[in-house]
């Protein structure tokens, strides 16, 4: 279990990185000037208006990557907590499981917080 929970964190890191590096680098290039992205980072965005840039966005936005490699790191968690409720599902190793159900709880409530606040 250990060995494939390290490659779901590290593929998982390495994938959000490499989105998030060619968001900023993409950026450079494309001369994005900084006042867009205070003016964007002051605004609260909900995960509707997010899908709904991925999926009507006409021109390549740089920073559309950035921000899908950190919606990646933020899953990465969750995505971890869930193959580990699954491992201790399979080997019926229940206290685990309930403490594996007691992390995936917070972290719901916590975005569930962060999206109402």
């Amino acid at each position: 279990m250990n060995r494939n929970l390290y490659k779901i964190l590290t593929i998982g890191l390495i994938i959000s990185l490499v989105f998030m590096v060619a968001g900023f680098v993409f950026g450079m290039f494309n001369n994005v000037n900084e006042g867009n992205i205070i003016e964007t980072s002051e605004d609260n965005i909900n995960l509707e208006q997010f899908i709904f840039e991925l999926k009507n966005n006409k021109e390549f936005d740089p920073w559309l990557l950035s921000s899908i490699g950190i919606l990646i790191m933020i899953a990465i968690p969750v995505v971890a907590v869930l193959f580990a409720l699954t491992y201790f599902l399979i080997k019926k190793n229940y206290k685990l499981c309930l403490v594996s159900i007691g992390v995936l709880l917070v972290l719901i409530l916590s975005a569930i917080a962060g999206f109402l606040a």
